[in-house]
């Protein structure tokens, strides 16, 4: 057993790395003194590392500053990396979306890859950072921009997140 000891310690230190994101309605212990700057440095150190699970926990533990979380979850989209998905649901519970600015840099980012043509990026950053799914106001921007020939990948990626956020009941069989 002593010898096994020191696996499950290890094993057990990776799980909060495999749980996702950090529940933002749980309050963290508070910090004393320098301790709240040092975790925060390490999520920036995260961030710039790209790992953008661990910068949103680390951020999480230190409060809850929506424009630090914001920054990390925007930071995770744009990259097209990490558990943004997760991350956005989170500022939609606790702050009830992105803030002004927020939401101006999610236009941004949509923006540019409408201008390179990525029809279905734009409109998947839309959907991930929603304010109010299933509405999707900015992804139907998207697809009202979009050429023809490629308008039907976004109208199903929109489809999808809107059956993903409120399944339609089974419709019954007939007997």
């Amino acid at each position: 057993m002593r010898r096994r000891m020191p696996l499950v310690l290890a094993l057990a230190a990776l799980l909060p790395a495999c749980a996702g994101v950090s529940d933002l309605g749980k309050a963290p212990a508070p910090f004393t003194g320098a301790e709240g700057a040092a975790v925060r440095k390490k999520a920036d150190a995260a961030v710039d590392a790209k790992k953008f699970g661990d910068a949103w926990n680390l951020e999480a533990q230190s409060g809850t500053d929506r424009a630090r979380l914001e920054a990390v979850a925007l930071a995770s989209l744009e990259a097209d990396e990490g558990p943004y998905e997760g991350m956005f649901e989170q500022l939609r519970k606790k702050f009830g979306g992105l803030s002004p600015e927020g939401r101006v840099r999610v236009t941004a980012l949509s923006g540019k890859e409408m201008g390179v043509k990525h029809w279905t990026r734009a409109a998947d950053i839309e959907l991930a950072a929603a304010d109010a799914p299933p509405e999707y106001p900015g992804a139907w921007a998207v697809y009202e921009k979009t050429p023809p020939d490629e308008a039907l990948a976004v109208l199903v990626a929109i489809r999808k997140a809107k059956q993903a956020h409120d399944p339609a009941p089974a419709a019954e069989k007939p007997k």
